[in-house]
């Protein structure tokens, strides 16, 4: 009995040590359950991460919320390779350059909030050689370099010296500056040797309130900060939820004299879509005197600086068109041309290969063109009505852009709008099947390449696929450019309107043709609908050539192939319900039969042109009753949504030149002021224009040529309500789903279709106000 007595309590005892050890345990899952801040924090994935790499960052891309960039600072000289390995990073620093954070593993953007007090913990280890030689690993949470790089630890950079053990490194700071919506996490890899970390965190101790805690207040002033013509209406847009019912005033301020000019009132803006915004409005039109000019709001600690001018976007509209000679492929960008931003050639595509969606084999050279975005792909679908718009503005305002653009080609007597245009079109061409005149879909490699410049993507590059969308577009560019082009070049102009002409007979023997899917490294720009490519390219075709054929098919008695298209019920009931863009493009075709020659029954034409005229005003309205002042609803925010403003205003353009009404050009005048920083993110969405403009675009080629500037007009794709990135996002409405990172191309991206109306809109403001 005694026996089992002691065997009952030895087993007992060991009960009661499993439950304590399994409390214990417990316990410490507990402390390790927080809301870690940093995604990818215990290195499982590599995306956004490039292992092994030396070469130093650009000025962007160590901008990757949710993942990491290891690199060596530039300006830092240092040396190092990484790579992710069993829920660890192992660094190796080769040489460890002139400062402390020379090399660095940096997530960025994290929120850190005013008030808020944050807990910081990691562990990190070396060898032996790393011990003697004093490694460190450092933190460091603050700013970029908008904020100055600001540490915001006020006890400075926290260190860990290394063992051979893993040692574990925490701490804890308050965040005494104002909130920053884009932090960097930084961890700083101090001496020559082997690095080992593992575990990084980043959580919230103690939110300063929590009513705040899930974003910042919102107190903006939002106003063009380019500037304005003295004609120019003029407004500002007041947010802030704190002090809404206290604003009711904003100041005018001469900066020659520092004396009031002018003294405006604050009213409520209209609702949106059933939504009371915290927003008010101020009209000062009024104030014409050219100047600068400083805005106060009473109440607020902020004021914004402007411009009034006669020539204020002179430099704007330059640089706009300026952007299509950065995209250039297969030539150098020489610093005589593009300054700092110069760069090597990449991309001769003499030798691209013809994928097998081609249905051909062998070789084909297909050099010149623009690069379509922030990506290298060559694409004939954007091309298109990236071509046409810059054409429609050069036969609506020829005068618009002159030949000192500064391009190679500056000085040949010939506005440089068509120079650069004919780079894209000589593109055009090599992508004419020889054969049977049908049109391949696009240039572009296999995979998609890194942020790096150009001459650096060396992968094989294929012409691929043959398309419906591709050869109309093809067939509308080459007849639009035949009639612009025959006063300075008669045998080009001949050429484009032969090939465009090959091109329309094979759509027409073809017309349901769709372009590849499914494959990596290039855009799809998939379209299965052609019947508004088919109108578009009859009524170019039609107005270049005169000929009955394309008639036929515009008005109807013909039908398009075994489709069953007719096309006649697009000019006997002509419809505009939303701008263009490159799946849909009618509005293209009622563009230029409005006001190029042509032969079409003028009850015809007149209809067009009053339903020109009467969407036209559909868009001023939207703009009267919008509280920001835009054509835009909020459904309009989607993948380039700035595109799609710049494409209200071809349509407000149009609507100008057809009535010469000023109500037009004042709505295109508040077009671009949205654009230029009369927004709901309160910033200027074109590159190097504006007190606060995007840095940190999704461009390869920016993010690769290690300058911390951004080639100046490119306007970004802008607000998203998709956000297909997987980005953060801090506020969740769709006119502010944006954020000037690099990884965010759903909203940071630029791309030569939503530049094109861009330069539009710019280019009949500047002829029309000066």
């Amino acid at each position: 009995m005694k026996k089992n007595i002691g065997y009952v309590f030895i087993v007992m005892i060991i009960l009661l040590l499993a439950v304590i050890f399994s409390c214990q345990t417990t316990s410490g899952a507990e402390e390790e359950a927080i809301d870690n801040m940093l995604g990818n924090a215990d290195f499982s994935k590599e995306t956004g991460f490039p292992p092994g790499k030396d070469k130093a960052w650009g000025h962007g891309a160590f901008e990757t919320k949710g993942s990491w960039i290891f690199g060596c600072s530039p300006s830092g000289s240092g040396e190092a390779t990484a790579a992710m390995s069993g829920k660890q990073i192992n660094a190796t620093v080769t040489n460890a350059g002139t400062a402390d954070w020379a090399v660095q593993l940096i997530q960025s953007p994290v929120l850190i909030q005013k008030g808020n007090t944050y807990n910081v913990k990691f562990k990190g280890k070396t060898d032996a050689q790393g011990v003697k030689d004093k490694l460190q690993l450092g933190i460091k949470v603050g700013g970029n370099s908008s904020r100055g790089w600001t540490n915001y630890i006020k006890e400075g950079v926290y260190y860990l010296a290394l063992s051979t053990e893993w040692k574990t490194g925490e701490f804890s700071f308050t965040m005494g500056d104002a909130t920053d919506e884009a932090a960097r996490f930084e961890v700083w890899f101090v001496g020559k040797g082997n690095f080992m970390l593992t575990s990084p965190a980043l959580w919230v101790a103690e939110a300063a309130d929590a009513s705040k805690a899930k974003g910042p207040t919102q107190e903006i002033i939002s106003i063009n900060q380019v500037g304005y013509y003295p004609a120019s209406p003029k407004y500002v847009i007041v947010e802030n939820t704190e002090k809404f019912d206290e604003l009711s005033a904003f100041t005018i301020t001469s900066l020659k004299d520092n004396k009031t000019v002018f003294e405006g009132t604050l009213e409520k803006a209209p609702d949106w879509e059933g939504d009371s915004l915290a927003l008010k409005t101020g009209d000062f039109s009024s104030v014409t005197e050219p100047g600068q000019y400083a805005l106060s709001v009473k109440g607020m600690d902020k004021s914004l600086e402007f411009t009034i001018s006669a020539n204020v976007y002179d430099k704007a509209a330059k640089e706009s068109l300026r952007t299509y000679f950065y995209q250039r492929a297969s030539m150098a960008i020489d610093e005589k041309y593009a300054g700092k931003w110069a760069r090597e050639a990449g991309h001769p595509d003499t030798e691209c290969v013809l994928h097998e969606t081609t249905g051909k084999t062998g070789t084909v050279s297909s050099p010149y063109g623009w690069y379509d975005a922030g990506d290298f792909g060559k694409y004939m679908v954007n091309g298109g009505i990236t071509v046409a718009t810059l054409l429609e503005l050069y036969e609506l305002y020829p005068k618009a852009f002159d030949d000192d653009l500064n391009i190679p080609e500056s000085g040949n007597g010939k506005s440089d709008l068509l120079d650069e245009v004919k780079y894209e079109l000589d593109w055009f061409k090599t992508m004419q099947d020889p054969d049977d005149s049908g049109v391949f879909f696009k240039v572009a490699g296999l995979k998609w390449p890194g942020m790096v410049l150009p001459r650096l993507d060396t992968q094989q590059r294929y012409v691929i696929g043959k398309s419906t969308s591709a050869t109309l577009n093809f067939a509308a560019v080459m007849a639009q450019a035949g009639r612009v082009y025959a006063k300075y070049d008669g045998k080009f102009a001949k050429d484009a309107v032969n090939r465009a002409e090959k091109a329309w007979v094979w759509a027409v023997n073809n017309p349901k043709a769709i372009n590849p899917k499914g494959l990596s490294g290039s855009g799809e720009y998939m379209d299965t609908n052609f019947k508004d490519e088919f109108f578009w390219a009859a009524a170019e075709l039609f107005i270049t050539t005169g000929k009955p054929v394309y008639k036929e098919y515009l008005t109807g008695k013909k039908a398009v192939g075994d489709t069953g298209f007719n096309l006649g019920n697009l000019l006997t009931s002509p419809a505009i319900t939303k701008p263009a863009y490159w799946g849909g493009m009618t509005n293209l075709g009622y563009f230029s039969l409005a006001t190029r020659p042509n032969t079409l029954d003028p009850e015809i034409l007149t209809k067009i042109k009053d339903k020109i005229v009467s969407y036209a005003d559909v868009v001023v309205s939207n703009i009267n009753n919008s509280p920001y002042r835009i054509p835009m609803s909020r459904k309009d925010f989607v993948w380039g949504s700035n595109g799609g403003l710049c494409n209200y205003g071809v349509i407000l353009g149009y609507a100008y030149r057809l009535t010469s009404d000023r109500k037009y050009l004042n709505a295109l005048l508040e077009t671009a002021d949205y654009l230029f920083g009369k927004n709901a993110i309160g910033m200027s969405f074109v590159t190097g224009f504006g007190t606060k403009s995007p840095m940190r675009i999704h461009h390869r080629a920016s993010t690769g040529d290690g300058v911390k500037d951004v080639f100046p007009g490119f306007v970004v794709g802008g607000p998203n309500n998709g956000k297909q990135d997987k980005q953060y996002y801090p506020i969740d409405k769709p006119e502010k789903c944006y954020v000037d990172v690099v990884d965010s191309y759903a909203s940071n991206e630029v791309a030569i279709n939503w530049n094109a109306p861009f330069v539009f809109v710019l280019g009949v403001i500047v002829d029309n106000m000066e």
